[in-house]
């Protein structure tokens, strides 16, 4: 019988990581492009190493993801920092450069990204996050309506029937009087 380690995790982004590049530097303005590796030896690095535009890249192991951002950050230069995951991309070529207006507003200390405006036209509204990722679950709830087109459709599945109930409440107004049993007993998605 095999041995295998008590913890494994195996992550290679190498589907989507050439978008992300490419989403980077694609941007319309100039772009500090760091990029923590934790030490992969899955390929992932030789994409990596082959892709123009990093202005520094670090392969090293870590603790993690959160270990790895924060080590981009710190090793970061500009005024104006920001994080991108492997699998993810920016939607738009103008993404950057809306963030660097935003910016512009002396007021404004941070800023975090949204779907661009004109993007309310979804006939079917899938989402794969955990309602506990998300960074303003509240909000989410409130508003999925505004995605969709008239007559679109929200899809919510959750892994426990008895929030099916709490959920549909949720949807239909009285979010903040039922939200809290939505966090009791398990992870809850949007499909």
């Amino acid at each position: 019988m095999r041995a295998y380690p008590n913890h494994c995790c195996v992550d290679f982004a190498g589907g989507t990581l050439g978008d992300c590049l490419s989403s980077v530097r694609g941007q319309s303005v100039p772009v500090e492009h760091v990029v923590v590796d934790g030490a992969s030896s899955d390929g992932t690095l030789d994409v990596l190493r082959a892709a123009p535009g990093i202005s520094r890249l670090v392969s090293e192991p870590d603790g993690g993801i959160y270990e790895a951002m924060n080590k981009g950050i710190g090793m970061a230069t500009g005024e104006i920092v920001g994080t991108l995951n492997a699998d993810d991309v920016y939607a738009a070529p103008d993404v950057l450069a809306a963030v660097a207006r935003a910016f512009e507003e002396p007021s404004v200390e941070a800023c975090y990204g949204n779907l661009p405006q004109g993007l309310g036209s979804f006939d079917v509204m899938v989402s794969l996050v955990v309602i506990e990722h998300l960074h303003a679950p509240r909000l989410f709830m409130k508003t999925p309506h505004g995605l969709l087109r008239q007559g679109g459709t929200v899809i919510i599945s959750t892994p426990y029937d008895g929030y099916w109930k709490n959920l549909a409440i949720a949807v239909a107004g009285r979010f903040d009087a039922y939200f809290s049993p939505l966090w009791d007993g398990g992870h809850i998605k949007f499909w």
